[in-house]
């Protein structure tokens, strides 16, 4: 059964590539194309029938609800890995995220069950999958997982043009469970099923998705790739887009090095190949560190595998269920 399911996310690998998952980006929801008119504003149009809501620059997210904090942004890096800027910051921000595929990008805000707060970057995966690094979700080697999870797709600074989604279910690797290893630091999170009262809470049937492939060391090599995600910087607005994009200079068994500039907050963004000429979108990295190079873990076999996995069957645990002490909630 699981295997007639997967068909319909499976697509055939060309040239230089080992297995691939579709890739799903509408231009609009539920059918039909807008027209490039010179001075049209398309947020307006993509975005209605959901439920946008305005944020205010100093909300971040507290403990069940959105409430207001002192801290400043560059205080909160302490709560986001180490990344690293190369030389010149060509970064540029994301100015209209209502379209594909920056819509398909989410900040996730994480209150952990230690009281401890954590941002990062997912990416819609499948239908009711986002995916994002192991490790803004849970340390199981220091006792700390996530108690409740909140998705902005496409955040632009205090506009959440689709709603934000809460969810308490997601997943980490089968080797991120123990002492992590190389090429683990990857999980998932549920977009919960809609009830009567959260009918329009945005999903990858409205908003699209990434496609994920395997590919071999010669395709990877000197890839063209690009990514984006939600900096945590003084000079930046907290929930704005980033983009950056630049080659692969190294290809190893389980990750990606790259000088594509990244920072704090930009843990589980998708590095992915763009295909113009067949519009697809396939991820082939998932950015988890900030170094001299910036890298991260590789699509492999083992990779796609699971995160398959999550796109048939969305995760339903939590930190209790990988053994996660309650005492901290």
């Amino acid at each position: 059964m699981e295997e007639l399911a997967a068909n319909k996310f499976l697509c055939e690998p060309r040239d230089g590539w080992k297995t691939q998952s579709a890739c799903r980006m509408l231009e609009t929801n539920d059918g039909g194309c807008l027209e490039a008119v010179e001075g049209f504003r398309p947020q307006r149009a993509l975005t209605e029938t959901f439920r946008p809501a305005r944020i205010p620059s100093s909300a971040f997210y507290g403990y069940g609800a959105w409430s207001v904090s002192s801290r400043k942004t560059s205080d909160l890096a302490a709560d986001a890995r180490l990344e690293t800027v190369h030389g010149l910051d060509d970064r540029v921000i994301v100015k209209d995220t209502s379209r594909p595929p920056w819509r398909c990008i989410v900040q996730i805000i994480t209150q952990m069950n230690n009281g401890e707060m954590r941002y990062g970057t997912g990416w819609l995966a499948g239908p009711r999958t986002v995916v994002t690094a192991a490790h803004c979700l849970a340390e199981p080697v220091k006792d700390i997982g996530a108690e409740e999870i909140t998705m902005v797709p496409g955040r632009n600074d205090e506009v959440a043009p689709y709603g934000f989604i809460k969810s308490k279910h997601w997943a980490i690797s089968k080797a991120w469970r123990g002492r992590p290893t190389p090429g683990a630091d990857f999980g998932a999170i549920t977009i919960p099923l809609k009830t009567k009262n959260e009918d329009l809470w945005p999903t990858g049937e409205e908003l699209g998705w990434f496609g994920i492939g395997v590919a071999e060391d010669k395709t990877l090599d000197r890839m063209l790739v690009n990514t984006a995600g939600y900096p945590l910087e003084r000079e930046k607005p907290f929930g704005s887009l980033w983009f950056n994009a630049g080659r692969i200079n190294k290809v190893e068994s389980h990750e990606l090095h790259y000088m594509i500039d990244t920072e704090g907050g930009h843990s589980g963004s998708p590095v992915f190949f763009y295909d113009q000429t067949r519009e697809e979108r396939i991820v082939v990295g998932i950015h988890t560190t900030g170094y001299y190079p910036n890298r991260g873990i590789r699509i492999v076999g083992q990779t796609f595998r699971e995160i398959l996995g999550w796109i048939l069957n969305p995760p339903t645990s939590n930190a209790k269920t990988y053994g996660i002490s309650s005492a901290a909630y």
